[in-house]
C-alpha cells in the first residue's frame, strides 16, 4: 500500500482598517499569552512582534519551508 505525506502551511495575520488598536491595553497581555500557548501546543512557529511590510513576510515564509522562488515574479 503506497504512502503519501502532505503539509499545509498557514500563515495568518491579524490586522485592523487603518492599523487601529481596537483592544484595551488591559486585555493585551492576556490574550496574546493564550495565542502564543495556543500556537505552542500546536507546533506553530514563535510570534513576533514587529511590523513588516508584506514584501518581507512573504520572503520569510518562503524561506522558512526552503520554497524556490525569483523576486523578479513576486512583485509588480
Amino acid at each position: 500500500m503506497s504512502q503519501s505525506l502532505s503539509k499545509i502551511y498557514v500563515h495568518l495575520i491579524f490586522s485592523t482598517k487603518d492599523r487601529s488598536r481596537t483592544l484595551p491595553g488591559e486585555v493585551r497581555p492576556d490574550l496574546h499569552a493564550y495565542m502564543g500557548g495556543t500556537f505552542k501546543g500546536l507546533g506553530c512557529s514563535p510570534i513576533e512582534n514587529r511590523v513588516k511590510s508584506f514584501q518581507e513576510e512573504l520572503r520569510a515564509f518562503l524561506k522558512a519551508y526552503e520554497v524556490e522562488f525569483d523576486e523578479r515574479y513576486l512583485w509588480d
